[in-house]
């Protein structure tokens, strides 16, 4: 990977960041920030895009910290309810908060299923009907599947709930790979196959669902960022609804079908040092007036981070118009990831660099915005902190 130049500016900034060819991060310290703008960030290599369209510039910059009060080990999803604001964490089980926005939260509560299961459940989206149910989508990881390796294959299953979230009612999985796929002799540490870290977006029309979602599992040429689509009025019994893009079309069953992924893994994730973009997290952005994709980049043993990416679509059928994603910020090596950025108070410019996972974007009170819906400035987050805020600028025509 090659990526193209670019640069990152300030005025009166507290962190002057500047990115040469090589992608490596420089920073120095200087007055209190008014701005930090990160522009046009580095290409990673991807499939051609049909539809380009002008993209905007990003700036991303220091805030005051903003943490949800529990792990985190996925995308956080957030709805209102009126004037009440909700958010989902999960960390193997999920847990609700509410309060009066994004800013003010209230204690956390235990969310529980009308059944167990031999394994942990992550609540990684949801959808409100408004005066209706709450509609969510889990991350499930089974337990047991290579007795001995701690490894396994996740699968997405669809809930209901009628209390805005506190209990669900499971309607079972909806996404799942073949049967045959499951490879116990898988050296990445993690996973053994799978499908899950997803997004689940409905488009404007309220007509059909999408879930964007990572695939683990055999063959390679499958592997990667997929995406499936399911109508919204089979929501209450979506068990054989779902189907899977495969060549061109969404004409692939859900459980066990077969997939052509909108972003291909490059190197295959049994292997010790995978490399691939994984967990996306849409939203529509009414500034931009189009969807923004999220991106972690895994590359090497674990899912270590390499960078944090962005891309734009106007369309959520249309898989193949997301323009190429651009690096926004970089990450580190996993011993770092895992060691010294958890065990001491980190220095300015070691923060600059990214030590967790699942990107994401909480848009403001003001629009009521949510991890779906963001204006020209949102909340940036990783894992359960935001640090930062984005801002889009549009490029003049």
């Amino acid at each position: 990977m090659t990526p193209t130049d670019w640069t990152v500016q300030s005025l009166l900034v507290i962190l002057v960041w500047s990115v040469s060819w090589t992608g490596q991060a420089q920073v120095s310290m200087a007055a209190p920030p008014t701005e930090l703008l990160a522009a046009q960030a580095s290409d990673r290599a991807a499939p051609v895009r049909k539809h380009a369209f002008p993209e905007p510039r990003v700036a991303v910059r220091p805030a005051a910290k903003l943490e949800y009060s529990t792990t985190v080990d996925c995308n956080s999803p957030s709805f209102w309810d009126g004037d009440a604001y909700y958010v989902f964490n999960s960390h193997e089980a999920p847990h609700r908060a509410r309060g009066q926005d994004l800013f003010h939260l209230e204690k956390l509560e235990n969310c529980t299923f009308d059944n167990t299961v031999n394994g942990g459940r992550w609540i990684e989206a949801v959808i409100k009907v408004p005066n209706g149910p709450l509609y969510g989508w889990y991350h499930f990881e089974p337990k047991g599947l290579c007795p001995g390796k701690g490894l396994t294959a996740a699968e997405i299953g669809a809930a209901r709930s009628e209390d805005n979230g506190l209990t669900w009612k499971d309607l079972g999985i909806v996404l799942a790979p073949a049967k045959d796929s499951l490879r116990c002799k898988s050296k990445n540490g993690t996973v053994a196959g799978g499908h899950g870290d997803y997004c689940v977006v409905l488009d404007r029309e309220e007509q059909n669902l999408y879930i964007y979602y990572s695939n683990y599992s055999a063959p390679l040429a499958e592997q990667g960022v997929n995406v499936a689509r399911m109508a919204w009025h089979d929501r209450d019994a979506p068990v054989g609804k779902v189907k899977k893009w495969y060549r061109g079309e969404y004409q692939e069953p859900g459980l066990g079908g077969r997939m052509s992924p909108l972003l291909p893994a490059k190197v295959d994730f049994v292997e010790h040092d995978p490399d691939s973009f994984w967990g996306p997290s849409i939203h529509w952005n009414t500034y931009l007036n189009c969807y923004v994709m999220l991106l972690n980049h895994g590359q090497g043993h674990n899912y270590r981070q390499e960078g944090i990416y962005i891309s734009y679509n106007h369309e959520l059928a249309r898989p193949t118009d997301w323009t190429t994603p651009k690096k926004i910020l970089d990450g580190t090596p996993y011993a770092e990831h895992v060691g010294r950025g958890h065990s001491r108070e980190l220095s300015a410019k070691e923060k600059i660099h990214i030590r967790k996972w699942y990107p994401a974007i909480q848009g403001l009170p003001d629009i009521h915005g949510t991890d779906k819906l963001a204006g020209r400035t949102a909340r940036f987050f990783l894992n359960a902190s935001s640090e930062y805020e984005i801002e889009f600028t549009k490029e003049a025509k």
